[in-house]
């Protein structure tokens, strides 16, 4: 859908790692996402596995900005076009943490206790 297009804006992946949505390695490994090919992308989430599902958790739970979440989900979707084995560390994280997550701070929070920063 256009929603999910590229934002008509920077994506202001900084911001999130310096509000402490992402941590820096996440920010690492989302600038070296951003603006890649699929196949790049799939390559990049298969060598990362579960740490490259806690970036888009993190970002999908603590941002609040509809067009950062809409460009998340669409390259999250596009990876999983190409590629729906992805999907296995998903539940490996699941299986993992019990369905619990740590946020980048460290404190544990439940499957449905997110924090939204608006940035």
């Amino acid at each position: 859908p256009e929603c999910c297009a590229r934002p008509h804006r920077e994506v202001p992946w900084a911001a999130f790692q310096g509000a402490g949505i992402i941590t820096r390695e996440q920010l690492e490994l989302i600038y070296s996402m951003d603006d890649q090919p699929v196949a790049r992308q799939v390559e990049l989430f298969h060598e990362k596995g579960t740490n490259a599902v806690m970036l888009f958790v993190d970002i999908l739970t603590g941002v609040n900005k509809d067009d950062v979440i809409c460009y998340a989900l669409a390259m999250l979707g596009n990876i999983l076009d190409a590629d729906a084995n992805v999907a296995n560390y998903f539940t490996q994280l699941l299986v993992s943490t019990n369905g619990a997550r740590r946020s980048v701070r460290g404190a544990q929070r439940g499957p449905l206790q997110a924090s939204h920063m608006a940035i």
